[in-house]
């Protein structure tokens, strides 16, 4: 009784000892990374072939599909030969009792292989493998078998209890759930490399496009910017009136392809998501006028009635990014008047509840309702006109600026009746801000008196043209093609303003900028570059520049820049009191008019002289300025 009862005992405490064995194995797997699961795996076989001393324990995988099973992990004791290598590949049909058995959730448990009928296909495998016993345990989920952990006998034969046999069926469950899991996770490891490499892959390509897409800018608007420059200043010269008709028609054509370059680029950048929000503020009014004037000539050409309507209510300045709400103003009334033939397009400003509402309406020939839908769509261009002009771009960027901008762009039409777009924009109105630049009726007007300008210009094109614009302009100018030459000349002589491309012989334009704007005389800055990106802009401002014109520029752009910008300019107080005296002596009453335009914003404490000036008081002015000339000299 006591032999049985130590014989309980002793089964009892290798139970517990496998159980615990088996809990730690599985605990492992559970905690093991993707990298050292392979070794956990092998160390794992190792550990139960050392229990149960037995010489070979291995992994076998079933691939179904293929009809063949393929030994995946293997742990041999020392002197029993590897057998990983000869069992890939190994044909189900060679085993057919074997899977048969698996298939059934079942073990396959033979103790002794010579026991085995001589024919029998198993022993036939197992006996060159000198296999004296064999315990091979499915692993399975659900009713379906993956494969099997294999215990293999080779120095002398081992038994298998029932219980054993029931607790490694358990293991090798579990075993394929970790192997199952880790496999999983080895491939969501594959698929995200291959995720971050295909990222990778898209943003050298995005860098490659949009560094071509600024070279192709670049290269493209600087010879338009000389066509369209040079075309400004002929026509300003005076020319006969064929000779101006020709001109004219060079600047129109110049500006359409102008148009097709930029919406082609602006469409790049939004599907590439390189367009940023600029918010500032702006004059509504100036913008509408603006908008009129630019398609003014072109209805008139065509006998259709052109009218804008303001609310009394509209504020007259707001915070938005004005560059997009004009574009799409732009595109809109462009849109109308190319597909109206006779009548009006209306173009009508309303506000309400905190909403601007554009609304351009046209008498033109209208769109069915199947096309309708199609209009925002890039390069869409309507099948029954034979107009054919433009990219079809023109709609499509101008919904998606509406929705980057907070608002949106609805479209209604009628086949012969016409079509009505509304543009709806959310806006920060500003109470009482002052119009920042002069709305110039004619650039030819334009005077700035007095002011030295530096030009940094590498083509000699684009050097002749702000030459002859500035000094007709009543600037005078220096010139310099690098960013070297530039720092060297601003640190021996003063200048008012300094116009500066980003693309220089010697280094960028932004780099010469910030480092100008560490000196405390630094006059404005205003880039013009034919880089006309949103990231070349920013780069621009966050370099210390005050503004940006993209090439190719109307002169009235740049004036107004240099205008808008030209009360940052540090005064030398005696040069110009100086100056205002001799205009006031002379009885110059146009050089006086420019330079209380120039000097007045400038100069806020001569308040009482530019006043006089204004009421043409000048003997009042001239004691004035007197009085201040002497003080000034006296310091």
């Amino acid at each position: 009784m006591r032999k049985i009862v130590i014989a309980l005992e002793e089964e009892l405490r290798k139970q517990e000892e496998l159980h615990h064995l088996v809990s730690l194995l599985l605990n492992r797997f559970l905690t093991t990374s993707l990298e050292d699961f392979s070794d956990r795996v092998n160390h794992s076989l190792e550990e139960l072939g050392r229990h149960f001393q037995t010489d070979r324990v291995y992994v076998f995988d079933y691939d179904f599909d293929e009809g063949l099973c393929h030994n995946t992990f293997e742990w041999c004791a020392p002197g029993v030969s590897a057998e990983l290598d000869n069992l890939q590949n190994v044909p189900l049909e060679a085993l057919p009792e074997w899977v048969e058995t698996h298939m059934k959730g079942e073990p396959m448990y033979i103790p002794q292989v010579h026991a085995l009928p001589i024919d029998s296909g198993i022993r036939q495998i197992l006996e060159p493998q000198h296999i004296q016993s064999l315990l091979t345990v499915p692993m399975m989920s659900g009713n379906a078998c993956h494969g099997f952990v294999g215990f293999d006998s080779v120095m002398q034969e081992r038994t298998y209890s029932t219980h054993e046999q029931r607790v490694l069926k358990d293991f090798s469950n579990a075993l394929l759930g970790a192997v199952e899991r880790h496999r999983i996770e080895a491939q969501r490891e594959t698929i995200y490399q291959q995720l971050i490499a295909a990222k990778q892959e898209a943003e050298r390509a995005n860098i490659a496009k949009s560094e071509f897409l600024s070279n192709m800018s670049h290269e493209i608007r600087t010879p338009l910017n000389a066509i369209l420059g040079f075309s400004h200043l002929l026509k300003r010269s005076g020319v006969d009136q064929k000779s101006e008709r020709r001109i004219d028609d060079i600047l129109q054509n110049g500006e359409h392809l102008l148009t097709l370059i930029n919406e082609i680029l602006d469409m790049s950048k939004i599907e590439s998501g390189y367009v940023r929000v600029v918010k500032q503020t702006f004059s509504l009014p100036v913008m509408m006028r603006e908008v009129y004037r630019t398609f003014d000539m072109m209805a008139q050409q065509k006998g259709v009635a052109l009218t804008v309507e303001m609310e009394q209510q509209i504020p007259e300045h707001v915070t938005s990014d004005p560059t997009k709400v004009k574009q799409i103003l732009i595109n809109l009334i462009q849109n109308a008047l190319k597909f109206t033939d006779q009548g009006t397009v209306r173009v009508e400003l309303s506000v309400s509840a905190g909403e601007l509402r554009f609304t351009v309406t046209d008498t033109g020939r209208g769109v069915d309702g199947q096309e309708l839908e199609l209009l925002f769509e890039p390069f869409y261009q309507k099948k029954y006109t034979d107009q054919h002009q433009g990219t079809g771009l023109g709609l499509p960027i101008s919904k998606q600026y509406a929705t980057l901008l907070g608002g949106d762009l609805q479209v209604e039409s009628e086949l012969g009746r016409g079509s009505r777009f509304v543009f709806t924009l959310p806006v920060e109105v500003e109470e009482g801000a002052a119009q920042a630049a002069r709305d110039f009726e004619e650039w030819t007007d334009v005077r700035f008196a007095d002011m030295h300008v530096l030009v940094v210009e590498d083509t000699p094109a684009q050097q002749d043209i702000l030459q002859e614009l500035l000094e007709a302009a009543g600037c005078s100018v220096s010139m310099t093609a690098s960013g070297k030459r530039a720092l060297e000349r601003t640190a021996t002589e003063r200048y008012d303003m300094i116009l500066l491309d980003m693309r220089l012989p010697d280094g960028n334009g932004a780099d010469v900028a910030a480092e100008l704007k560490q000196r405390d005389d630094c006059p404005p800055i205003i880039f013009i570059s034919a880089n006309a990106f949103e990231e070349d802009r920013q780069r621009a401002f966050a370099s210390g520049a005050c503004a940006f014109v993209s090439k190719p520029f109307h002169p009235k752009q740049l004036f107004d820049a240099m205008y808008r910008h030209r009360g940052d300019i540090v005064v030398d107080s005696h040069d110009m009191l100086r100056n205002v005296h001799k205009a006031v002596q002379e009885g110059d009453v146009e050089t006086i008019e420019r330079f209380v335009q120039t000097y007045q914003q400038k100069a806020p404490h001569l308040q009482v002289i530019w006043d006089a000036l204004d009421r043409f008081d000048y003997e009042l002015a001239s004691r004035h300025l007197q009085r201040e000339l002497g003080a000034d000299r006296a310091d």
